[in-house]
């Protein structure tokens, strides 16, 4: 038994998403649950719109099925389908909903962060988000892919550092691809499913997509 997926043309569905985003109170969006698969729609649109820029052209999909709840994200090209488990990376200690409430009710006029702890930390802050994902030791991790989003300023991430700390990832998935706002790249990857080496800009963060 397999999951029934509606496959879109990335693009399509990422604009979907940051339309349906937009009017959404931001402490609702990053606390309610009922939000979790249009957020899993946007990094799935995202995660096809870099694949299909730098890789090959593709159709992404979100399970929305309790069947294979494992998966989370279905990439498909012409020849095959690949699943991905999403984790979401931001930096520990962060209680992003939390700011949100707080920013609504007024208690909080502004969200300060230092952007250099992103270049600083941020590859320290993927490893432990990829821990926590492998610790739930889902069954057959081992034919999927894993996708991280690395939701704080990942701009000046150094690429060669973050392959070494994250190889051992290779023991437990197929693949590891990063997303951020602006930038794609895998860490590793199979022939089949192709690769980003290094850091393949897909927009900067002002420009929305089309």
């Amino acid at each position: 038994m397999k999951p029934i997926i509606t496959y879109m043309d990335p693009q399509e569905m990422l604009s979907a998403a940051e339309k349906e985003m937009a009017p959404i109170p931001q402490d609702e969006l990053f606390n309610d649950p009922k939000y979790q698969k249009l957020k899993e729609r946007w990094c799935a649109g995202t995660l096809g719109v870099g694949y299909s820029k730098y890789v090959n052209q593709c159709m992404v999909g979100v399970n929305e099925d309790r069947y294979r709840e494992d998966v989370d994200i279905f990439l498909k090209t012409e020849r095959e389908a690949w699943e991905f488990q999403l984790a979401e990376v931001q930096q520990p200690g962060r209680r992003r909903g939390l700011e949100y409430q707080r920013m609504a009710s007024g208690e909080l006029r502004t969200i300060g962060y230092d952007p250099d702890d992103g270049k600083l930390l941020g590859s320290s802050w993927l490893v432990e988000g990829a821990r926590r994902k492998v610790a739930k030791r889902y069954a057959n991790s081992e034919s999927m892919n894993l996708l991280l989003y690395a939701n704080f300023p990942a701009r000046e991430l150094q690429y060669d550092e973050l392959v070494v700390k994250l190889q051992f990832l290779s023991e437990t998935f197929s693949s590891v691809w990063i997303i951020s706002s602006e930038y794609i790249s895998s860490v590793f990857s199979s022939p089949a499913l192709g690769e980003v080496k290094g850091w393949g800009l897909m927009r900067r963060i002002h420009e929305p997509y089309p």
